[in-house]
C-alpha cells in the first residue's frame, strides 16, 4: 500500500522536468511532405532546435543528424519554422522539434498530421505511384 504514494510521487518531478516550451509557439505550419522526398520513398525523422533571440524572432536552426538522406526533408522543416509565429516573451530560449515523415502503402487516402509529447510531428503520406 505504501509503495503507491512513493510511485505517484517520484513520477510527478520527472513530469516537471521536461520542459518543451511548446507554450512560445503562436502558430506553426507543418511541413508538407516534399514530392521529391514521396517520389524517392524516402522517410525519417528531423531533429531540429531553435534557438529565439532577443525579440523572440528564430535566431538559428541546427538540425540534428538522424540519417543519410534527411536533408530532402529538411528544406520543408525549416521554411515551415521560418514561417512559424513565437511569443515574444519567450526570447532567449531554445524549442526542441521533431518532425516523423513516413510513407504509407497504397490505399492509404491522404497526408495526415499528428501531434505528440513533447513536440513530436508525424506528416504521415501516401506512397506515390510510378511505372518501373
Amino acid at each position: 500500500m505504501r509503495a503507491i504514494p512513493l510511485v505517484v510521487f517520484l513520477a510527478v518531478p520527472l513530469v516537471a522536468q521536461v520542459e518543451s516550451n511548446i507554450g512560445c509557439v503562436e502558430r506553426l505550419e507543418l511541413p508538407q511532405y516534399p514530392p521529391l522526398g514521396k517520389q524517392a520513398r524516402i522517410w525519417g525523422t528531423v531533429a531540429t532546435t531553435v534557438q529565439l533571440g532577443a525579440d523572440g524572432s528564430i535566431e538559428k536552426i541546427a538540425f540534428e543528424p538522424t540519417g543519410t538522406k534527411n536533408h530532402v526533408l529538411q528544406a520543408g522543416v525549416e521554411e515551415s519554422l521560418r514561417k512559424a509565429s513565437l511569443a515574444k516573451n519567450c526570447a532567449g530560449k531554445q524549442i526542441t522539434f521533431v518532425f516523423n515523415f513516413e510513407l504509407r502503402a497504397e490505399g492509404y487516402p491522404q497526408t495526415t498530421f499528428s501531434f505528440g509529447f513533447p513536440n513530436q510531428f508525424w506528416i504521415i503520406a501516401p506512397e506515390t505511384k510510378f511505372q518501373p
